[in-house]
């Protein structure tokens, strides 16, 4: 008598989706780690679909029929639509984010309470001081790491190889790089964002954009464009750090700007 299996293309693709999904979704949430394992996971299924031969036989929902002995054929077709779905669906959660660095900002409100200038010394990469307190480009480092991107990291090695092209204050002393302070200071990151072609010269304001302002002479500041804005509906507000912790406010004209950048999306 021939063997027949029941099959559903409906549930051949379910693994893919499933995960493909799950990628999608808790990506923006969870490390880059998790990334590898829910694409293992995903793969993983669609191989595991060879140990079934059958559906079980009260199985209700019946869309297609066919052969156990063609199953094997049909699982690398299986396999590469759950690669290409996770392929899609982490191509899209890897590209940087503006909103994701608004709303991380945001969360740092109510967590950074005080500014602290102090110099700190710090793991490396990934290095920082306790949430609680910071200065304004603290909350742009903590944001950015949200989403894989550490700027210690990124500006020491661009420092290490071209450190004559970053500004050195006479206050600050340095024959080398320093790890520990250089990417917490704000003439660096103008510096690193001019070389990375950040540079924004619109008068356009959007949410997830990055400014720099001078206080007053030498004191510079950085802050993070919201998506709110003012009571009148046409300045956006800023996510900062200016002396109070991590604030939301209507401050973009409150100084000189001295930059604006934009991340790109493939920046990530």
């Amino acid at each position: 008598m021939e063997e027949t299996a029941n099959f559903t293309a409906r549930c051949n693709l379910i693994p893919a989706v499933a995960a493909a999904g799950s990628v999608a979704r808790y990506l923006s949430v969870c490390p880059f780690s998790l990334i590898c394992a829910n694409a293992r996971a995903a793969v993983k299924k669609t191989e595991n679909l060879a140990e079934h031969r059958a559906l079980p036989q009260n199985t209700q929902t019946i869309m297609m029929t066919t052969r156990a002995t063609d199953m094997p054929d049909k699982l690398p077709r299986l396999r590469a639509a759950a690669l290409l779905a996770l392929f899609l669906a982490c191509g899209q959660a890897l590209a940087f984010s503006p909103q994701r660095l608004v709303e991380d900002a945001r969360a740092q409100i109510g967590k950074t309470l005080y500014y602290d200038p102090a110099y700190v010394k710090i793991d490396y990469p990934m290095g920082d001081i306790p949430i609680d307190k910071g200065v304004c480009t603290d909350v742009l480092i903590r944001a950015l790491r949200r989403q894989g991107m550490d700027l210690q990291q990124r500006v020491h090695e661009d420092m290490r190889e071209n450190f004559r092209q970053y500004p050195n204050q006479p206050r600050w002393k340095l024959t080398r790089p320093d790890a520990n302070i250089d990417h917490r200071r704000v003439p660096n990151l103008r510096r690193y964002f001019a070389r990375r072609g950040y540079a924004h010269s619109g008068g356009d304001f959007l949410p997830g954009d990055i400014v720099t302002w001078e206080l007053r002479q030498g004191v510079g500041h950085i802050g993070i464009v919201s998506d709110r804005k003012d009571p009148s509906g046409k300045r956006p507000l800023i996510i900062h750090n200016i002396g109070q912790g991590a604030q939301e406010e209507d401050m973009l004209y409150r100084f000189t700007i001295t930059g604006h950048y934009r991340i790109p999306a493939r920046e990530r």
